[in-house]
């Protein structure tokens, strides 16, 4: 039984709870526990719109954030911002006392300060990358960054055109990505014809 419900858990933390269960002699706790189980029969049953995603186990990012001097990555900060986003959506939808009685008296169990996910979707946006307005010095750094990429792309577009026009690149191709470095294909016999580092050589003859 408790590895047939362990393969419908959706995380690693509702797997250790199932773990942790029990039998039990109180009749009012299990008639409790089969009523819950019966409204969420109901609930899978109706296919109501039940906030089923981003069940992480976030328990090791919360300890280390405990301890001073220690940071959490990027997709940490966003798994634990999706986290709380779907308990309030879960709190919210077992809101109904008349459906579900004894579920909604869960939704009490846990409380949440809506300002953490506020304050994290300022930093994090929803891809789990930190956002260019994080600071004011991170903003002044990527606008810098992507200003330098521009100027070297219209450089290497320049120079590919040259190239191109005097016949020193193969028909067809253009300009290429290697290991993060952009890289003009040159045929072989003109390769010492441009300045710049020979990046690698294929057995084409480019």
């Amino acid at each position: 039984i408790r590895a047939l419900v362990e393969s419908y858990c959706q995380s690693t933390l509702g797997k250790s709870y199932v773990d942790r269960i029990e039998f039990s002699s109180d009749f009012g706790q299990v008639q409790k526990w089969l009523f819950q189980t019966n409204e969420f029969k109901y609930i899978l049953q109706s296919n109501d719109n039940f906030p089923h995603n981003h069940f992480y186990d976030v328990t090791d990012a919360l300890k280390r954030a405990k301890i001073e001097g220690t940071f959490l990555l990027e997709e940490e900060f966003l798994k634990i911002k999706n986290s709380l986003e779907t308990i309030i959506a879960c709190q919210l939808f077992l809101n109904d006392e008349e459906a579900y009685p004894q579920l909604s008296r869960l939704r009490f169990m846990v409380s949440i300060d809506a300002s953490l996910i506020s304050a994290i979707d300022r930093i994090i946006d929803e891809k789990g990358i930190v956002r260019d307005g994080a600071s004011p010095a991170l903003k002044t750094i990527r606008f810098e960054i992507r200003k330098e990429q521009q100027q070297l792309r219209k450089t290497l577009d320049s120079i590919f055109r040259t190239a191109k026009q005097n016949g020193f690149v193969p028909e067809g191709t253009s300009l290429t990505v290697r290991d993060g470095r952009m890289v003009v294909p040159v045929l072989a016999e003109h390769k010492r014809k441009l300045k710049g580092f020979i990046h690698g050589e294929s057995t084409t003859g480019q």
